[in-house]
């Protein structure tokens, strides 16, 4: 399969196992990721999303009925169900293809607002990542743990094997979950 890779420079590009391949963009790119039905996508630092068609990337967002504003998108993620999780500068939007819900984390215990990356386990827990922290979410109870790392956090990633990874604005690091 293809890899894909991004930074918040504008530099997109795909590596097939043999060749590089770039994509040539103006925008200062927030994530990557890939939809349910295998089409990829980046989120743009205030200009919402974009999708991969055939051959080119399209500007397209989706969003209904939300009061999330479209150039305060930050990450875009898919679980395992095919659910659609949106963040925001504070807000993460749920679309299960039904039903859109919206949670507000303006009164919540999470220290810094921004959201940067939001994922779910293969357990159903929701991750949340800001700058400062990493909150977690199991249904229940709210959790939070301050940046593994010291360094401003961007994103969070589950490995098969139920490895985490972290990505700061100084490279990847693994965690173990509290240390």
């Amino acid at each position: 399969g293809n890899i894909w890779f991004s930074n918040t420079s504008g530099k997109l590009g795909r590596y097939d196992g043999t060749n590089w391949t770039d994509f040539p963009t103006q925008n200062s790119i927030l994530s990557l990721g890939e939809s349910p039905n295998g089409e990829m996508f980046f989120t743009a630092e205030n200009q919402g999303k974009y999708i991969y068609q055939n051959g080119a990337w399209v500007k397209g967002v989706d969003i209904v009925n939300s009061d999330i504003d479209i150039n305060e998108i930050t990450t875009y993620f898919y679980d395992n169900q095919g659910n659609e999780w949106i963040g925001s500068n504070d807000k993460i939007l749920i679309n299960d293809g039904q039903n859109v819900t919206v949670k507000s984390f303006r009164t919540h215990t999470i220290n810094d607002n921004r959201i940067e990356d939001v994922t779910v386990d293969g357990n159903g827990n929701m991750y949340i990542v800001n700058h400062n922290e990493i909150a977690l979410f199991d249904g229940t109870t709210w959790s939070n743990f301050p940046s593994p790392t010291g360094y401003k956090l961007r994103s969070i990633l589950f490995t098969n094997n139920d490895n985490i990874w972290v990505h700061s604005l100084q490279g990847l690091h693994y965690w173990d979950g509290t240390n």
